[in-house]
């Protein structure tokens, strides 16, 4: 009876433990999310800029090959340009011309939502996931196992946090004239423009993106920080490691973060020509419509913002989680 007792008791306070860990991971995600996404904004805004800029007259005609006959017509027409955004120089120009400092933080209210939700399920989830795959002997402790927790971890966020990332998009690559002056008017006008499936504009691409990219980022961080740093408590070696992650993870999925894009801002687009219940286009007819029209150069749209972005955020993400833990660990009793 007395061994029954203990086993109970012990099973009990090994549950607590686990919720307990589950409780610091969420907050130390969420407060780890929130600050970095207020630091890295600006990249944001140029990588989604660069992404949802579809081909103007003239990139379609360069990647016909009928550029050489009709340039001569071209250049007679007015408002014939190419791509509004060029170079990462002159878009960061454009923007402070055009918008003002404000403009690199636009959307960055909804951001923020996004990224404390996004990242605090991530990390708990990545956590939960990994407790759950302890009795398998055969992965445990090993990059695989990191890989499918962070896989599920991935399909977690989008299951949970999809409409703000979608309204964080929208807000992020609307300019002037804004068509959503605020949160409320974005949602009111997606729900009687699109309806539900608004809200979910390009979840396909995003679920096929985020589960391997977050899947590739936690493999990678756990590799790198076990086998390279031996499980280092150095800040520098955290840093390094997501920073490496970060930038892996990205670039293995950027043709499908650019189809994403087009996706979540066909809505936008359709709004601006007044046009309202629209049918919403799916992931391969996006996919292939890009690549006829603008070549595979456009699948790595604003590749270099994004990658920065992407390996500075994972960087100071995981940084900032992992000391963030540590003190509610040494100080709180979450």
């Amino acid at each position: 009876y007395q061994r029954r007792v203990r086993g109970q008791r012990m099973l009990h306070l090994h549950k607590e433990k686990e919720k307990g860990q589950f409780k610091k991971s969420l907050l130390a995600g969420g407060i780890s999310g929130g600050l970095i996404r207020f630091l890295i904004a600006p990249l944001d805004v140029l990588k989604i800029r660069f992404q949802v800029q579809g081909a103007h007259a003239a990139e379609i005609l360069k990647t016909s090959g009928l550029w050489s006959q009709m340039k001569p017509i071209a250049q007679n027409i007015p408002n014939f340009k190419t791509y509004h955004y060029g170079s990462l120089t002159q878009a960061v120009k454009t923007i402070f011309k055009e918008e003002g400092v404000k403009g690199f933080w636009r959307g960055n209210l909804i951001a923020e939502g996004y990224w404390i939700c996004g990242v605090g399920v991530q990390f708990a989830s990545y956590e939960l996931f990994k407790t759950m795959l302890q009795p398998f002997s055969t992965i445990r402790d090993s990059p695989l196992s990191s890989l499918v927790a962070g896989s599920a971890a991935g399909l977690s966020v989008i299951l949970t946090c999809y409409p703000l990332d979608l309204l964080r998009t929208r807000f992020a690559a609307q300019t002037e004239p804004k068509l959503y002056p605020s949160i409320p008017s974005a949602v009111k006008a997606i729900w009687t423009r699109e309806g539900v499936r608004g809200f979910y504009s390009g979840v396909c691409p995003a679920v096929s993106k985020y589960i391997p990219y977050v899947g590739l980022q936690f493999a990678t961080y756990q590799t790198l920080k076990s086998n390279v740093f031996r499980d280092s408590s150095n800040p520098f070696h955290h840093l390094l490691c997501g920073a490496v992650a970060g930038m892996i993870g990205k670039l293995a999925v950027l043709p499908l973060d650019v189809v994403q894009k087009r996706l979540q801002v066909h809505g936008l687009n359709e709004h601006r020509k007044g046009l309202i219940g629209s049918s919403c286009p799916k992931m391969w007819p996006t996919f292939r419509q890009i690549l006829i029209n603008e070549g595979l150069k456009s699948f790595f749209a604003g590749a270099v913002p994004s990658v920065l972005k992407t390996s500075l955020s994972a960087a100071l993400t995981f940084a900032c989680y992992e000391r963030i833990k540590y003190l509610l660990s040494r100080n709180f009793s979450v």
